[in-house]
């Protein structure tokens, strides 16, 4: 029992301590809007872009395993957004919450909670088969972040009262230039290249520095964040939504591993990903689009709180 109980806390407790901390620090007023903004701009646009293209680009690519993650992860977030969808029109939701209540139930914070996670559990589990699990973990991030965007910008323009014409070439342009798109893009033609970067290198050493800040930044980033959050309206929307993306999606996800036969391992790896809580990013598209920001607000929180019993459970049944 105390291993059990050793293990989940040793695995989780790290990546909530630090959002924990930011939100902390946020409330207490010595991290600022504006610092946590650099926060949030460091780890996004230049750290956590240098851990992905390196990792990517040293990784052992196995499309078998990478292929039977995506599929999972696909089956859980489209379930779940769909129901999500069903749920609000059977309730007779308005116009905008239907919409926004499918970003909430699905899109999940992959890249700042996820990725350190996984890397916390997966990653140190005994041989080489973690590794190469753990590659293609940030090898599927890049279509699973195409195919948060694309559904959730255009059920939301769908569902918002807000004019669309340049949001619209807004959110292309952004998909675009994501950096961690671009990032997993050029470290897979690097690999597939066949270039070396040997870890006595100068490239590899500042890469693997400032890929070691990225999951630190981001994670105070999003304690900021989360601090201000304000829950408005009834929880039983956010609720939910929170139980759509950390409990429904996990279990579809479970019933399609065990189709394809995934193992023990890439099962709790694909769970995880499908238990995280809702994207802090999705609320700046919600209020960008004027489609129920509110909902996503709440949801965030809601489903960032669920998410810390519904990883301690999967570590318990898993590890």
């Amino acid at each position: 029992m105390f291993e059990i109980f050793s293990i989940v806390f040793n695995s989780i407790f790290p990546v909530f301590a630090l959002i924990l901390l930011g939100s902390f620090l946020f409330k207490i007023k010595f991290l600022n809007v504006e610092v946590q903004k650099g926060l949030n701009n460091i780890a996004y646009w230049i750290a956590l872009p240098i851990f992905l293209f390196y990792k990517v680009a040293n990784a052992k690519l196995e499309a078998s395993t990478a292929g039977n993650i995506f599929i999972c992860m696909m089956a859980g977030t489209l379930a779940a957004m769909i129901l999500g969808y069903v749920i609000s029109v059977l309730r007779n939701k308005e116009r905008a919450f239907k919409g926004a209540s499918v970003q909430a139930s699905g899109r999940g914070n992959l890249a700042f909670v996820a990725l350190p996670v996984i890397l916390f559990t997966v990653a140190e589990s005994a041989g080489v088969r973690s590794q190469v699990i753990v590659d293609s973990v940030i090898l599927v991030l890049t279509p699973t972040i195409i195919v948060y965007n694309l559904i959730c910008v255009s059920v939301l323009i769908a569902h918002s009262s807000k004019p669309s014409e340049n949001l619209r070439k807004d959110i292309m342009k952004g998909l675009l230039t994501n950096p961690l798109i671009i990032a997993c893009v050029l470290g897979l033609v690097w690999n597939v290249l066949g270039i070396t970067m040997s870890k006595t290198g100068a490239l590899y050493r500042i890469c693997n520095i400032l890929g070691q800040a990225a999951f630190p930044m981001a994670l105070l980033g999003v304690g900021s964040q989360l601090a201000q959050i304000k829950i408005r309206g009834n929880l039983a929307g956010p609720i939910q939504c929170a139980l759509l993306k950390t409990v429904f999606a996990p279990l579809v996800g479970f019933g399609v591993s065990q189709f394809l036969g995934m193992d023990k391992l890439e099962t709790l790896t694909v769970l995880i990903m499908l238990a995280t809580p809702t994207a802090v990013a999705g609320y700046v598209l919600a209020d960008q689009l004027e489609c129920e920001p509110d909902l996503t607000a709440s949801s965030i929180f809601v489903s960032t709180v669920i998410s810390f019993f519904s990883f301690s459970v999967l570590l318990v049944l898993f590890k």
